[in-house]
């Protein structure tokens, strides 16, 4: 007899290949998306940067620290909902006595991530904390330099 098809064996190899792709193109897609969130929060802090190196310049060359609501009230897009799905929680700008700035951005858990105080150009993806809270507690006094 001459039988066409599959037999069941065909069949369950040809699912176990397209089961085992479609858990690569998963776990691949997923190490893309946290990158993507990371960058996402490293542009939000540059984004506070940059608003409160304009208010430094226009309006009050004599603050150094902008806490997390001044900042928003600075910036068009305010900074509400973290890229990891948290809200922001605290944050603040600061600006350095040798003219640096800095940035710390904390979520409200440790799932929404956060930054803690960094210096502006040191700001990455690896700046970006995931696994564990961040407490921003804002500065009383202006700091002479932004350690990392």
């Amino acid at each position: 007899m001459n039988r066409k098809g599959f037999t069941l064996v065909e069949l369950l190899a040809v699912i176990v290949i397209i089961g085992l792709l479609s858990t690569i193109a998963i776990l691949s897609m997923s190490r893309v998306l946290e990158g993507a969130r990371k960058d996402t929060y490293v542009a939000n802090a540059n984004a506070a940067i940059s608003a409160a190196r304009n208010d430094y310049l226009i309006n009050d060359a004599s603050k150094y620290v902008w806490t997390l609501s001044e900042v928003n009230a600075l910036l068009e897009k305010k900074l509400v909902n973290t890229p990891f799905g948290g809200t922001y929680s605290s944050g603040y700008v600061v600006r350095a006595t040798d003219g640096s700035y800095g940035v710390c951005l904390s979520g409200s858990s440790a799932a929404a991530g956060g930054i803690a105080l960094t210096k502006e150009e040191n700001l990455n993806r690896s700046s970006v904390n995931i696994t564990s809270a961040v407490t921003c507690t804002t500065p009383t006094s202006q700091p002479a330099s932004i350690g990392s």
